[in-house]
């Protein structure tokens, strides 16, 4: 915190941002400042493919604050971050395996995957640009899709539309949202709730259903 504190909202930062490090707290800095400088959410990483930076958010002209005035407010919410991941255990193995080892029915699962990759850049969905530094085949998605059917806990699934999806999904609660990518690009954003975390929503809206429902529809949209 007391480094970023002292780190101007400046160009040189940026780039000196992507060069490597073995010194931990430097290289916690220059990620944030990659993640928070730079446009899109490709920022916080090179991928393994050498330096393949994205530009420095240097404007000044729209309206509100400016990057560099929500920069200087950044360290201090850090404090906060810190106390959240205070008695919070961070794995480092295959998600099929940890789930498989957390599961129980009052488990609740948040499953974030790398998006199938047909639906990220439809001309070019290979594009480099386009993907992470571990990926996933559709062979891997049909896998994990397979697993999290097998889930006895409660399941949230986020995606973008995809046939491989729902149709492997059947029974499943499915809510849309329309939202704007990298480069405010129009997409359409897609939960999916195992028939578990419907139920349990249900329960907990008195039997009904349709308060915490709408106010799920509410959060998505």
């Amino acid at each position: 915190m007391q480094l970023l504190e002292l780190t101007p909202f400046a160009r040189a930062e940026f780039e000196l941002g992507w060069d490597p490090t073995d010194d931990a707290v430097e290289r916690a800095r220059r990620l944030i400042i990659r993640a928070f400088m730079g446009f899109g959410s490709n920022a916080h990483s090179d991928m393994g493919r050498g330096h393949r930076t994205t530009g420095f958010r240097a404007n000044s002209s729209r309206s509100g604050t400016t990057p560099a005035h929500d920069w200087a407010g950044y360290p201090e919410t850090l404090e906060a971050v810190v106390r959240r991941f205070r008695g919070v255990t961070i794995e480092n193995r295959p998600a099929l395996v940890v789930m498989a080892a957390h599961d129980r029915a009052d488990t609740l699962f948040y499953v974030d995957p790398p998006y199938v990759h047909a639906t990220r850049n439809r001309k070019n969905p290979n594009d480099a640009k386009h993907q992470y530094r571990h990926e996933m085949s559709d062979a891997d998605h049909v896998a994990l899709l397979d697993a999290l059917r097998g889930l006895a806990g409660m399941v949230v699934l986020s995606g973008y539309p995809h046939p491989l999806y729902d149709g492997a999904l059947p029974g499943w609660t499915r809510f849309e949202r329309e939202a704007l990518a990298d480069g405010a690009r129009p997409r359409t954003e897609v939960l999916w709730l195992n028939p578990a975390c419907a139920a349990a929503l249900e329960v907990r809206a008195g039997g009904h259903g349709t308060p915490l429902f709408a106010e799920c529809e509410r959060a998505v949209g």
